[in-house]
């Protein structure tokens, strides 16, 4: 896949729940290989991928920052804040560390397949280790944005899998994301789990 020299954003969303912040990253290239558009970057994410989101966690979880870096740019960080507060489903919270997994399907295999948790998920949507049936067709449209491109006035954006670098050094290669597929099984992020 290619190595990108301009171009590349990375997109970390800081999230609240149960008392513990969540974070989701996402990497997506510019359709013009422009660098510097981190504020046109955030603008497609908060129109696009943050309502998805909102549609699927808890209305007790709120969204604090949305923050743009342009590796391969020169300028600082972008920090933005959501239009969209907080999700919008209705019940009682699951612990901060259950979630949600959905897998990006990768296109060729020049990275591992990527994959998001996203955090939030409540009681009701939940039977067992599984999730009901309606809620995961929720899930699936989800998955199907996180795979699709985001755009505002002035920007297209297409989402990535980033390759692992192991150097500063290192080029940056990405990988176009074929598919988003929601996972019907809920998962755990341990990283999130309270330390004993």
């Amino acid at each position: 896949m290619p190595e990108v020299t301009s171009g590349l954003y990375k997109v970390t969303l800081v999230q609240s729940f149960a008392a513990q912040i969540i974070i989701n990253t996402f990497y997506f290239t510019e359709n013009l290989d422009r660098d510097d558009q981190q504020l046109l970057c955030a603008k497609a994410f908060d129109e696009t991928i943050l309502p998805a989101m909102a549609s699927v966690q808890s209305q007790n979880l709120t969204y604090s920052e949305i923050i743009v870096d342009n590796p391969t740019g020169t300028l600082a960080a972008v920090s933005f804040v959501p239009t969209t507060t907080a999700g919008t489903e209705v019940g009682l919270n699951m612990p901060s560390f259950v979630a949600a997994t959905i897998k990006l399907s990768r296109t060729t295999k020049e990275t591992r397949n990527g994959s998001k948790r996203v955090g939030g998920m409540t009681e009701e949507n939940v039977v067992g280790n599984g999730f009901i049936a309606g809620f995961l067709t929720q899930l699936q449209g989800l998955a199907d944005v996180f795979a699709d491109d985001i755009s505002t006035v002035g920007a297209i954006l297409h989402p990535v899998i980033l390759k692992t670098r192991n150097a500063d050094t290192d080029p940056f290669i990405v990988n176009p994301i074929a598919a988003g597929i929601a996972s019907p099984v809920t998962s755990s992020q341990v990283s999130r789990k309270a330390p004993n």
